[in-house]
């Protein structure tokens, strides 16, 4: 099969790359959209020319509250740095205050200094002291912080102990994770001696005025149409809206068939097998109102309904609320 344009740049600007690349350094290369390069790797992967890889990962990145500490620091840092600075001693409230911090903040802050042993609090009659006595070094949190800042890193990246320091920042709103699905294709041998050695000639997929206009029409190349390239299945038909109500409430007299007994078991029954010949049968009523007329587009047993619909919900307790 004769390649196109666009599948030749795919196969040429892989094996240019090493035989392996994302989509995303195909398109940069190729200067093709992600459609055009959709299209061509389904139809290479197709004739054996390109394998695809999908995986999924998991990244990371700051939000509005994590570009603010990381910034000016977690708010358990510049606490711990004041109380270190003023002595190593200071009061709860104080200490929150003069870290430019609001009070609502007291529990966080002191409460992350504790967890993390950078200091503890002693109780006092005259209230709450923080006591830190030295200056806590860069920790896990703050690490991860310095490693995103302003991008997305994915999480597979990062070893263990930085792994856990994400979930705990992830707790705090600190930082926020979105999926990202990566495609890569790899180019096979046989789409490597499927290269031609020669320039591929410009194609065209339609005729525009201008190329009409100027004569251009006369030099291109059309691009051959591909009668065997997959399409998206359609399934445009449906039940009648009658008929996929009885079949909605067969199916839930069958939920219930057997569970009753005596004569409750026996209504069921007899439900079950009404609802099935009004499904396949049709039943000439008198009582029924006028009927449409019929249509090639209305089947017959689409046009008579049941002699009495009542006779289905007489024994309500039986169907589910």
């Amino acid at each position: 099969m004769e390649l196109r344009e666009n599948d030749v740049k795919v196969l040429r600007t892989l094996r240019d790359l090493g035989g392996t690349a994302s989509v995303e350094e195909v398109a940069r290369k190729t200067g093709l959209v992600d459609a055009a390069i959709a299209r061509s790797s389904l139809t290479l992967s197709e004739q054996g020319m390109v394998k695809e890889q999908t995986t999924r990962t998991t990244e990371v990145f700051c939000t509005e509250e994590g570009h603010d500490y990381l910034a000016n620091g977690l708010p358990e840092r510049r606490v711990a740095v004041v109380v270190h600075d003023a002595g190593g001693k200071l009061s709860v409230s104080d200490a929150v205050e003069q870290a430019g911090l609001p009070l609502d903040f007291v529990s966080i802050g002191t409460g992350w200094i504790a967890r993390k042993g950078w200091g503890k609090i002693e109780k006092t009659s005259s209230g709450n002291i923080l006591a830190v006595s030295k200056n806590p070094p860069k920790d896990e949190d703050e690490e991860v912080l310095a490693r995103i800042g302003q991008v997305s890193i994915p999480i597979e990246e990062l070893p263990p102990n930085l792994k856990r320091a994400v979930d705990r920042l992830l707790k705090r709103n600190i930082l926020a994770s979105k999926e990202r699905t990566q495609r890569k294709l790899e180019i096979t041998p046989q789409g490597l001696n499927a290269i031609p050695a020669q320039a591929s000639i410009d194609e065209v997929s339609s005729l525009t005025s201008e190329m009409i206009l100027s004569g251009d029409w006369e030099k291109i190349r059309l691009r051959a149409y591909n009668v065997s390239s997959p399409v998206p299945s359609l399934n445009p038909g449906k039940y009648h809206p009658y008929l996929r109500f009885l079949r909605t409430v067969k199916r839930k007299l069958e939920g219930y068939r057997g569970k009753g007994s005596g004569d409750s078991s026996k209504r069921v029954e007899d439900r079950v097998r009404w609802l099935g010949l009004q499904v396949f049968e049709r039943r000439s009523v008198q009582a029924s109102p006028p009927q449409p007329r019929n249509s090639p587009k209305r089947p017959l047993n689409d046009l008579k309904g049941p002699s009495d619909p009542r006779q289905i919900f007489r024994h309500r307790s039986l169907l589910p609320a």
